[in-house]
Protein backbone atom coordinates (compact mmCIF):
# COMPACT_ATOMS: atom_id res chain seq x y z
CA UNK A 1 0.00 0.00 0.00
CA UNK A 2 3.11 2.04 0.61
CA UNK A 3 4.49 1.73 -2.36
CA UNK A 4 0.95 2.35 -4.31
CA UNK A 5 0.66 5.56 -2.14
CA UNK A 6 4.04 7.21 -3.35
CA UNK A 7 3.87 6.22 -6.85
CA UNK A 8 0.52 7.93 -6.97
CA UNK A 9 2.19 11.24 -5.07
CA UNK A 10 5.35 10.74 -7.55
CA UNK A 11 2.83 10.71 -10.75
CA UNK A 12 1.41 13.65 -9.05
CA UNK A 13 4.46 15.43 -8.70
CA UNK A 14 5.70 14.34 -12.09
CA UNK A 15 2.69 16.01 -13.34
CA UNK A 16 3.38 19.43 -11.68
CA UNK A 17 6.91 19.47 -12.44
CA UNK A 18 5.87 18.90 -16.42
CA UNK A 19 4.03 21.55 -15.98
CA UNK A 20 6.05 23.94 -14.93
CA UNK A 21 8.42 22.77 -17.34
CA UNK A 22 6.19 23.15 -20.39
CA UNK A 23 5.30 26.83 -19.21
CA UNK A 24 9.00 27.76 -19.70
CA UNK A 25 9.56 25.38 -22.64
CA UNK A 26 10.22 27.72 -26.26
CA UNK A 27 7.94 28.37 -28.82
CA UNK A 28 9.15 28.29 -32.41
CA UNK A 29 8.95 31.79 -33.93
CA UNK A 30 7.68 30.63 -37.10
CA UNK A 31 4.68 27.93 -36.13
CA UNK A 32 2.38 25.73 -38.34
CA UNK A 33 -0.81 23.69 -36.40
CA UNK A 34 0.90 20.83 -36.46
CA UNK A 35 3.49 22.10 -33.91
CA UNK A 36 1.47 24.00 -31.86
CA UNK A 37 -0.64 20.76 -30.87
CA UNK A 38 2.51 19.03 -30.82
CA UNK A 39 2.90 21.40 -27.81
CA UNK A 40 -0.55 20.92 -26.46
CA UNK A 41 0.05 18.56 -23.37
CA UNK A 42 -0.58 17.40 -19.68
CA UNK A 43 0.24 21.16 -18.29
CA UNK A 44 -3.19 22.11 -19.29
CA UNK A 45 -4.99 23.39 -16.29
CA UNK A 46 -8.25 21.42 -16.70
CA UNK A 47 -6.34 18.51 -17.54
CA UNK A 48 -4.15 19.23 -14.18
CA UNK A 49 -8.03 18.96 -12.65
CA UNK A 50 -9.01 15.91 -13.69
CA UNK A 51 -5.50 13.89 -12.60
CA UNK A 52 -6.23 15.25 -9.16
CA UNK A 53 -9.58 13.93 -9.17
CA UNK A 54 -8.09 10.91 -10.66
CA UNK A 55 -5.97 10.82 -7.42
CA UNK A 56 -9.00 11.20 -5.38
CA UNK A 57 -10.20 8.12 -6.69
CA UNK A 58 -7.21 6.53 -6.25
CA UNK A 59 -6.82 7.47 -2.88
CA UNK A 60 -10.69 6.00 -2.28
CA UNK A 61 -9.42 2.66 -3.45
CA UNK A 62 -6.21 2.93 -1.55
CA UNK A 63 -8.36 3.26 1.64
CA UNK A 64 -10.65 0.37 0.80
CA UNK A 65 -7.50 -2.04 0.25
CA UNK A 66 -6.40 -0.87 3.64
CA UNK A 67 -9.03 -1.63 5.41
CA UNK A 68 -8.98 -5.81 4.05
CA UNK A 69 -5.13 -5.99 5.23
CA UNK A 70 -4.15 -7.88 8.24
CA UNK A 71 -3.86 -5.59 11.28
CA UNK A 72 -1.95 -6.22 14.29
CA UNK A 73 -1.87 -4.44 17.66
CA UNK A 74 -0.14 -5.05 21.19
CA UNK A 75 -2.52 -3.85 24.40
CA UNK A 76 -0.91 -3.22 27.75
CA UNK A 77 -3.49 -3.39 30.04
CA UNK A 78 -2.31 -2.39 33.64
CA UNK A 79 -5.00 -2.60 36.93
CA UNK A 80 -5.64 -3.97 39.78
CA UNK A 81 -8.38 -6.16 41.21
CA UNK A 82 -10.15 -7.50 43.93
CA UNK A 83 -11.13 -10.92 43.65
CA UNK A 84 -13.97 -12.37 45.07
CA UNK A 85 -12.31 -15.89 45.62
CA UNK A 86 -9.92 -14.23 48.04
CA UNK A 87 -11.11 -13.13 51.53
CA UNK A 88 -11.31 -9.41 52.43
CA UNK A 89 -10.49 -6.93 49.96
CA UNK A 90 -7.14 -7.15 48.87
CA UNK A 91 -5.83 -5.96 45.58
CA UNK A 92 -3.53 -7.59 43.27
CA UNK A 93 -1.59 -6.60 40.40
CA UNK A 94 -3.69 -8.53 37.37
CA UNK A 95 -1.85 -6.56 34.92
CA UNK A 96 -1.62 -8.39 31.09
CA UNK A 97 0.21 -7.25 27.83
CA UNK A 98 -2.06 -9.10 24.73
CA UNK A 99 -1.04 -9.13 20.95
CA UNK A 100 -4.05 -9.01 18.42
CA UNK A 101 -3.88 -9.83 15.04
CA UNK A 102 -6.91 -9.08 12.83
CA UNK A 103 -7.66 -10.16 9.13
CA UNK A 104 -11.04 -9.18 7.87
CA UNK A 105 -12.35 -11.74 5.15
CA UNK A 106 -15.24 -10.86 3.44
CA UNK A 107 -18.25 -8.50 3.76
CA UNK A 108 -20.10 -10.47 1.54
CA UNK A 109 -20.15 -8.38 -1.31
CA UNK A 110 -19.95 -4.99 0.02
CA UNK A 111 -16.16 -3.87 -0.87
CA UNK A 112 -16.95 -5.70 -4.35
CA UNK A 113 -19.60 -3.05 -5.33
CA UNK A 114 -17.32 -0.15 -3.64
CA UNK A 115 -14.75 -1.57 -6.16
CA UNK A 116 -16.91 -1.72 -8.79
CA UNK A 117 -18.00 1.73 -8.53
CA UNK A 118 -14.31 3.15 -7.92
CA UNK A 119 -13.28 1.44 -11.43
CA UNK A 120 -16.15 3.19 -13.15
CA UNK A 121 -15.76 6.43 -11.51
CA UNK A 122 -11.80 5.92 -12.81
CA UNK A 123 -13.03 4.96 -16.36
CA UNK A 124 -15.45 8.03 -16.25
CA UNK A 125 -12.00 9.93 -15.50
CA UNK A 126 -10.37 8.72 -18.18
CA UNK A 127 -13.06 9.59 -20.62
CA UNK A 128 -12.66 13.38 -18.99
CA UNK A 129 -8.88 13.23 -19.71
CA UNK A 130 -9.83 12.49 -23.31
CA UNK A 131 -12.49 15.26 -23.38
CA UNK A 132 -10.12 17.36 -21.51
CA UNK A 133 -7.48 17.11 -24.42
CA UNK A 134 -10.06 17.64 -27.44
CA UNK A 135 -11.25 20.91 -25.42
CA UNK A 136 -7.71 21.93 -25.42
CA UNK A 137 -7.12 20.74 -28.84
CA UNK A 138 -10.09 22.58 -30.07
CA UNK A 139 -9.01 25.80 -27.97
CA UNK A 140 -5.43 25.85 -29.33
CA UNK A 141 -6.68 25.37 -33.55
CA UNK A 142 -9.19 28.35 -32.75
CA UNK A 143 -6.23 30.40 -31.36
CA UNK A 144 -4.34 29.41 -34.01
CA UNK A 145 -7.10 30.63 -36.73
CA UNK A 146 -7.57 33.84 -35.24
CA UNK A 147 -4.03 35.00 -35.51
CA UNK A 148 -4.06 33.87 -39.39
CA UNK A 149 -7.77 36.01 -39.37
CA UNK A 150 -5.92 38.74 -37.53
CA UNK A 151 -3.27 38.84 -39.70
CA UNK A 152 -5.66 38.76 -43.21
CA UNK A 153 -7.76 41.49 -41.60
CA UNK A 154 -5.00 44.23 -40.31
CA UNK A 155 -3.66 43.57 -44.44
CA UNK A 156 -6.41 44.21 -45.80
CA UNK A 157 -6.96 47.16 -44.16
CA UNK A 158 -3.68 48.14 -44.71
CA UNK A 159 -4.44 48.05 -48.03
CA UNK A 160 -7.50 50.31 -47.19
CA UNK A 161 -5.94 52.65 -45.06
CA UNK A 162 -2.72 52.93 -47.94
CA UNK A 163 -5.44 53.95 -50.48
CA UNK A 164 -7.09 56.36 -48.34
CA UNK A 165 -3.84 58.04 -47.32
CA UNK A 166 -2.65 58.22 -51.19
CA UNK A 167 -6.10 59.86 -52.03
CA UNK A 168 -5.32 62.62 -48.97
CA UNK A 169 -2.21 63.18 -49.81
CA UNK A 170 -2.95 63.96 -53.61
CA UNK A 171 -5.25 66.28 -52.78
CA UNK A 172 -3.53 67.89 -50.37
CA UNK A 173 -0.75 68.25 -52.63
CA UNK A 174 -3.01 69.69 -55.30
CA UNK A 175 -4.47 72.30 -53.03
CA UNK A 176 -1.27 73.81 -51.91
CA UNK A 177 0.58 73.66 -54.83
CA UNK A 178 -2.27 74.10 -57.60
CA UNK A 179 -5.36 75.72 -55.50
CA UNK A 180 -7.11 73.11 -57.70
CA UNK A 181 -8.85 70.96 -54.89
CA UNK A 182 -11.39 72.70 -52.54
CA UNK A 183 -9.68 72.45 -48.09
CA UNK A 184 -13.46 70.98 -47.64
CA UNK A 185 -12.75 68.15 -49.69
CA UNK A 186 -8.94 68.03 -48.54
CA UNK A 187 -10.83 67.37 -45.22
CA UNK A 188 -13.15 65.11 -46.14
CA UNK A 189 -10.52 62.95 -47.48
CA UNK A 190 -8.09 62.95 -44.21
CA UNK A 191 -11.18 62.67 -41.88
CA UNK A 192 -11.69 59.20 -44.07
CA UNK A 193 -7.64 58.18 -43.80
CA UNK A 194 -7.28 58.65 -40.09
CA UNK A 195 -10.33 57.09 -39.42
CA UNK A 196 -8.61 54.10 -41.30
CA UNK A 197 -5.57 54.48 -39.56
CA UNK A 198 -7.38 53.98 -36.36
CA UNK A 199 -8.84 51.05 -37.62
CA UNK A 200 -5.50 49.38 -38.71
CA UNK A 201 -4.16 50.31 -35.39
CA UNK A 202 -7.36 48.31 -33.97
CA UNK A 203 -6.86 45.30 -36.12
CA UNK A 204 -2.95 45.72 -35.22
CA UNK A 205 -3.58 45.22 -30.85
CA UNK A 206 -6.08 42.37 -32.70
CA UNK A 207 -2.62 40.79 -33.91
CA UNK A 208 -1.14 40.50 -30.85
CA UNK A 209 -4.03 39.80 -28.54
CA UNK A 210 -4.66 36.53 -30.91
CA UNK A 211 -1.24 35.76 -30.44
CA UNK A 212 -1.38 36.37 -26.40
CA UNK A 213 -4.25 34.14 -26.73
CA UNK A 214 -2.59 31.57 -28.42
CA UNK A 215 0.21 31.74 -26.00
CA UNK A 216 -2.12 31.20 -23.20
CA UNK A 217 -3.76 28.33 -24.93
CA UNK A 218 -0.93 26.29 -25.01
CA UNK A 219 0.30 26.86 -21.66
CA UNK A 220 2.98 29.30 -22.56
CA UNK A 221 2.56 32.90 -21.73
CA UNK A 222 5.52 34.34 -21.73
CA UNK A 223 6.62 33.17 -25.65
CA UNK A 224 4.38 33.84 -28.28
CA UNK A 225 5.15 33.36 -31.90
CA UNK A 226 5.73 35.78 -34.59
CA UNK A 227 4.67 33.93 -37.86
CA UNK A 228 2.35 31.18 -38.18
CA UNK A 229 2.40 29.03 -41.35
CA UNK A 230 -1.01 28.59 -43.05
CA UNK A 231 -2.27 24.85 -42.89
CA UNK A 232 -3.34 22.59 -45.09
CA UNK A 233 -6.99 22.09 -44.50
CA UNK A 234 -7.75 19.55 -47.42
CA UNK A 235 -8.97 16.86 -44.85
CA UNK A 236 -11.71 19.02 -44.39
CA UNK A 237 -12.87 19.10 -48.24
CA UNK A 238 -15.77 16.80 -47.04
CA UNK A 239 -19.67 15.61 -47.79
CA UNK A 240 -22.02 17.67 -45.44
CA UNK A 241 -23.46 14.01 -43.44
CA UNK A 242 -26.88 13.69 -42.80
CA UNK A 243 -28.57 15.08 -39.78
CA UNK A 244 -30.18 11.80 -38.79
CA UNK A 245 -27.60 9.01 -38.95
CA UNK A 246 -25.09 11.98 -37.71
CA UNK A 247 -27.26 12.51 -34.37
CA UNK A 248 -27.39 8.78 -34.38
CA UNK A 249 -24.29 7.82 -33.97
CA UNK A 250 -23.53 11.13 -31.75
CA UNK A 251 -26.00 9.73 -29.25
CA UNK A 252 -24.40 6.37 -28.81
CA UNK A 253 -20.39 7.72 -28.60
CA UNK A 254 -20.09 10.99 -27.50
CA UNK A 255 -17.59 11.15 -25.29
CA UNK A 256 -20.17 13.81 -22.33
CA UNK A 257 -22.86 11.46 -22.92
CA UNK A 258 -20.99 8.14 -22.16
CA UNK A 259 -19.11 9.82 -19.16
CA UNK A 260 -22.31 11.01 -17.13
CA UNK A 261 -23.44 6.81 -18.36
CA UNK A 262 -20.83 6.13 -16.14
CA UNK A 263 -20.80 8.05 -13.86
CA UNK A 264 -24.96 6.88 -13.38
CA UNK A 265 -23.64 3.28 -13.02
CA UNK A 266 -20.98 4.49 -10.26
CA UNK A 267 -23.54 6.16 -8.39
CA UNK A 268 -25.66 3.05 -8.43
CA UNK A 269 -22.93 0.86 -7.15
CA UNK A 270 -22.19 3.11 -4.55
CA UNK A 271 -25.80 3.22 -3.51
CA UNK A 272 -25.57 -0.81 -3.41
CA UNK A 273 -22.87 -0.76 -1.18
CA UNK A 274 -24.62 1.10 1.40
CA UNK A 275 -27.82 -1.05 0.97
CA UNK A 276 -24.96 -3.68 1.84
CA UNK A 277 -23.77 -2.23 4.97
CA UNK A 278 -26.79 -4.89 7.04
CA UNK A 279 -24.25 -7.80 5.52
CA UNK A 280 -22.17 -9.36 7.86
CA UNK A 281 -18.14 -9.35 8.55
CA UNK A 282 -16.62 -12.45 9.23
CA UNK A 283 -12.99 -12.07 10.09
CA UNK A 284 -9.99 -14.19 11.84
CA UNK A 285 -8.20 -12.94 14.82
CA UNK A 286 -5.20 -14.20 16.67
CA UNK A 287 -4.54 -13.29 19.97
CA UNK A 288 -1.26 -13.94 22.39
CA UNK A 289 -1.72 -13.00 25.89
CA UNK A 290 0.91 -12.55 28.83
CA UNK A 291 -0.44 -12.18 32.59
CA UNK A 292 0.64 -11.19 35.67
CA UNK A 293 -1.45 -13.41 37.20
CA UNK A 294 -2.17 -16.98 36.28
CA UNK A 295 -5.56 -18.61 37.74
CA UNK A 296 -5.46 -22.43 36.30
CA UNK A 297 -7.49 -22.72 33.35
CA UNK A 298 -9.41 -19.64 33.61
CA UNK A 299 -7.20 -17.85 31.16
CA UNK A 300 -5.78 -18.85 27.49
CA UNK A 301 -2.10 -17.92 26.10
CA UNK A 302 -3.11 -17.87 22.73
CA UNK A 303 -6.25 -17.82 21.11
CA UNK A 304 -7.63 -17.90 17.50
CA UNK A 305 -11.28 -17.08 16.17
CA UNK A 306 -13.15 -16.33 13.26
CA UNK A 307 -15.24 -13.78 13.94
CA UNK A 308 -19.09 -13.14 12.34
CA UNK A 309 -20.44 -9.64 12.96
CA UNK A 310 -23.63 -9.37 12.21
CA UNK A 311 -25.57 -5.87 12.21
CA UNK A 312 -28.90 -6.07 13.71
CA UNK A 313 -29.86 -2.51 11.24
CA UNK A 314 -29.05 -0.72 8.80
CA UNK A 315 -27.49 2.37 10.09
CA UNK A 316 -28.68 5.69 10.11
CA UNK A 317 -25.62 7.19 8.10
CA UNK A 318 -26.14 4.62 5.40
CA UNK A 319 -29.60 5.47 5.12
CA UNK A 320 -28.91 8.89 4.54
CA UNK A 321 -25.77 8.08 2.30
CA UNK A 322 -27.81 5.77 0.27
CA UNK A 323 -30.82 7.90 -0.03
CA UNK A 324 -28.29 10.79 -1.46
CA UNK A 325 -26.81 8.50 -3.52
CA UNK A 326 -30.00 7.63 -5.18
CA UNK A 327 -30.92 11.22 -5.26
CA UNK A 328 -27.14 12.13 -6.87
CA UNK A 329 -28.51 9.76 -9.44
CA UNK A 330 -31.60 10.71 -10.49
CA UNK A 331 -30.27 14.29 -10.75
CA UNK A 332 -27.65 12.65 -13.11
CA UNK A 333 -29.99 10.88 -15.08
CA UNK A 334 -31.94 14.26 -15.73
CA UNK A 335 -28.62 16.03 -16.82
CA UNK A 336 -28.24 13.42 -19.00
CA UNK A 337 -31.87 13.51 -20.73
CA UNK A 338 -31.17 17.33 -21.04
CA UNK A 339 -28.29 16.80 -22.44
CA UNK A 340 -29.13 14.88 -25.23
CA UNK A 341 -31.71 17.36 -26.05
CA UNK A 342 -28.94 19.87 -26.46
CA UNK A 343 -26.58 17.65 -28.40
CA UNK A 344 -29.77 17.18 -30.56
CA UNK A 345 -30.10 20.86 -31.50
CA UNK A 346 -25.91 20.94 -31.40
CA UNK A 347 -25.49 18.54 -34.18
CA UNK A 348 -28.54 20.31 -35.99
CA UNK A 349 -26.59 23.63 -36.04
CA UNK A 350 -23.20 22.40 -37.15
CA UNK A 351 -24.68 20.47 -40.15
CA UNK A 352 -26.28 23.99 -41.09
CA UNK A 353 -23.42 25.60 -40.33
CA UNK A 354 -21.32 23.51 -42.54
CA UNK A 355 -24.25 23.76 -45.21
CA UNK A 356 -23.90 27.45 -44.53
CA UNK A 357 -19.73 27.60 -44.62
CA UNK A 358 -19.97 25.29 -48.28
CA UNK A 359 -22.21 27.98 -49.66
CA UNK A 360 -20.06 30.88 -48.47
CA UNK A 361 -16.91 29.55 -49.22
CA UNK A 362 -17.96 28.80 -52.81
CA UNK A 363 -18.89 32.96 -53.13
CA UNK A 364 -16.13 34.11 -51.35
CA UNK A 365 -14.06 31.71 -54.05
CA UNK A 366 -15.77 33.65 -56.67
CA UNK A 367 -15.15 37.04 -55.56
CA UNK A 368 -11.31 36.33 -55.00
CA UNK A 369 -11.21 34.80 -58.42
CA UNK A 370 -12.88 38.05 -59.72
CA UNK A 371 -10.63 40.57 -57.95
CA UNK A 372 -7.90 38.88 -59.00
CA UNK A 373 -9.29 38.88 -62.45
CA UNK A 374 -10.14 42.84 -61.98
CA UNK A 375 -5.98 43.29 -60.72
CA UNK A 376 -4.55 41.99 -63.34
CA UNK A 377 -6.58 43.79 -65.45
CA UNK A 378 -5.83 46.87 -63.62
CA UNK A 379 -1.74 45.83 -63.93
CA UNK A 380 -2.07 45.89 -68.00
CA UNK A 381 -3.72 48.75 -67.61
CA UNK A 382 -1.01 50.33 -65.87
CA UNK A 383 1.90 48.86 -67.84
CA UNK A 384 -0.32 50.49 -70.94
CA UNK A 385 -0.01 54.06 -69.31
CA UNK A 386 -3.46 54.25 -68.81
CA UNK A 387 -4.84 55.69 -65.62
CA UNK A 388 -5.33 53.17 -63.30
CA UNK A 389 -5.68 52.71 -59.59
CA UNK A 390 -3.71 49.27 -58.18
CA UNK A 391 -4.44 50.66 -55.02
CA UNK A 392 -8.14 49.81 -54.84
CA UNK A 393 -8.07 46.39 -56.71
CA UNK A 394 -5.19 45.34 -54.22
CA UNK A 395 -7.55 46.28 -51.45
CA UNK A 396 -10.64 44.09 -53.14
CA UNK A 397 -8.48 41.25 -53.29
CA UNK A 398 -7.15 42.06 -49.72
CA UNK A 399 -10.39 41.64 -48.28
CA UNK A 400 -11.59 39.06 -50.55
CA UNK A 401 -8.79 36.58 -49.21
CA UNK A 402 -9.80 37.52 -45.88
CA UNK A 403 -13.53 36.73 -46.29
CA UNK A 404 -12.25 33.27 -47.64
CA UNK A 405 -9.90 32.21 -45.22
CA UNK A 406 -12.25 32.94 -42.50
CA UNK A 407 -14.97 30.49 -43.88
CA UNK A 408 -12.21 28.13 -44.06
CA UNK A 409 -11.58 28.08 -41.22
CA UNK A 410 -14.94 28.71 -39.57
CA UNK A 411 -15.76 25.38 -41.70
CA UNK A 412 -12.79 23.45 -39.81
CA UNK A 413 -13.38 24.41 -36.42
CA UNK A 414 -17.20 23.61 -37.10
CA UNK A 415 -16.20 19.62 -38.35
CA UNK A 416 -13.55 19.91 -35.31
CA UNK A 417 -16.23 20.05 -32.64
CA UNK A 418 -18.60 17.32 -34.72
CA UNK A 419 -15.64 14.83 -34.54
CA UNK A 420 -15.21 15.47 -30.70
CA UNK A 421 -18.78 14.43 -30.65
CA UNK A 422 -18.16 11.27 -32.20
CA UNK A 423 -14.57 10.42 -30.39
CA UNK A 424 -12.61 10.72 -33.58
CA UNK A 425 -10.58 13.65 -32.68
CA UNK A 426 -6.43 13.04 -32.63
CA UNK A 427 -5.87 12.60 -29.51
CA UNK A 428 -2.46 12.60 -27.24
CA UNK A 429 -2.71 10.71 -24.20
CA UNK A 430 -0.63 8.08 -23.78
CA UNK A 431 -2.05 4.43 -21.56
CA UNK A 432 0.63 5.69 -19.35
CA UNK A 433 -0.44 9.27 -18.72
CA UNK A 434 -3.71 8.32 -18.45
Amino acid sequence: MAARLSGALLAMFCVVATAQDSATAPVPKILSLDQALELLDQSHPQYLLTKAKIAAIDAEQISLDAAKKLSSNILLDARSVDRLSDPGHNFVDDSRASLIIDKPLTNFGRDTALTEAIDISRDALALRLQNDYTAARIEVMQAFFNVLIADYQYAAVDEEMTLAYLAFDDARESMERYNETAEVEVRKLEAAYLDLLATRLGASHGQRATRLQLALALGRPGAYPDLLVEPDLTDYQRTVPDYDETVAKVLKVHPGLAEIRLEINSLTQRADAERLTTRPTLGARFQANEYQQNFGGSRDEFRASLVLDIPLNTSRSAIGNQAQLLAQKQQRAAELTIREYLVRQQVLEIIQQLVQLEAEIKAAQAELLYRELELDKVRLQYEMEIRARIGGANKDVARALHRLAKARFDRVMVWEKLDSMTASANGFLTEEQQ
